[in-house]
């Protein structure tokens, strides 16, 4: 699995904690992030910019409740403009292509990745990342979208309603109503559309018609920062093993409820182990 601009590289680090052999690629001005990549079992590309700019951050504001807002700083990444730029041959043995939604900034890059990608006879997956990413994005998400490059498309449900309000769904209903809307939109350009929707349950439905569902486990809610990249970490471990798509919302349901109930963005080592056997465990009942 590749992972694409994701400035903070979480997806990726869930990923290798469950043994998957990944690839990350980013812009970057600290060496010590290669190493710290390369203990996490991935196999960095990254390139080291001299421009003097920053590597990405991001900056989290909590409230009480446990809910987050976040202020995306793309720093040196944003120096990263076409594919030409990545290694040759980086797309050697590359099953899948995980865009984060921060990539639709930068359309001409993320456009020729994708095609580099299935090209190679990989799938793509895209998650939307944040409510304003698609309203901010929404035509480079849109012909993304409508060239066939995204095979499996993530979202939560502030983004999902996001794209109904963007794609000019009219509907009376409820949230919910809106979400499944936007939901059949999207698959009308994606085989897989996965919405998460925090303590309710996550809908994954196919362009051919599949409806599933998972109610993740009841946590305490103490810090919803990284649920989305670790619900995206667990569902795509399942479905690069060839898990059929409930077993994969169920592991990206046991990662994310893992991630809320822990302040801060990192988990330890004896929650990893834990969400191993957890893991392992759903997917020999779903075998």
């Amino acid at each position: 699995m590749l992972d694409l601009l994701h400035c903070a590289s979480r997806p990726t680090l869930q990923l290798s904690t469950f043994s998957v052999h990944l690839l990350n690629v980013a812009v970057l001005c600290i060496r010590h992030f290669h190493e710290h990549l390369k203990q996490q079992h991935v196999d960095p590309l990254l390139l080291t910019s001299t421009s003097g700019n920053a590597t990405a951050t991001c900056l989290c504001l909590l409230t009480p409740d446990g809910e987050r807002t976040m202020r995306t700083h793309l720093g040196a990444s944003s120096e990263l403009e076409s594919v030409g730029q990545l290694p040759e041959g980086w797309t050697h043995n590359c099953r899948l292509l995980h865009c984060e939604g921060y990539c639709l900034y930068k359309l001409k890059l993320t456009q020729g990745a994708m095609r580099a990608a299935k090209q190679s006879g990989a799938e793509v997956s895209l998650d939307t990342a944040s409510f304003e990413v698609v309203r901010n994005c929404w035509q480079s998400l849109l012909s993304l979208l409508q060239e066939g490059l995204v095979d499996l498309l993530l979202c939560n449900e502030d983004e999902a309603l996001a794209v109904a309000e963007m794609a000019g769904i009219s509907c009376k209903g409820s949230d919910l109503d809106r979400m499944l809307a936007a939901q059949q939109f999207l698959l009308q350009h994606c085989k897989v559309c996965v919405v998460s929707r925090g303590s309710k349950s996550c809908l994954v439905c196919t362009c051919n018609g599949e409806h599933f569902s998972c109610d993740p486990p009841e946590v305490t809610v103490v810090d919803t920062v990284g649920a989305g990249d670790c619900f995206a970490a667990g569902f795509l471990h399942a479905y690069i093993g060839g898990a059929g798509l409930q077993a994969c919302a169920v592991c990206g349901c046991i990662l994310g409820s893992e991630a809320v109930s822990t302040a801060g963005a990192e988990l330890s080592l004896g929650q990893w182990e834990k969400m191993r056997h957890s893991v392992a465990k759903k997917l020999t009942e779903f075998a």
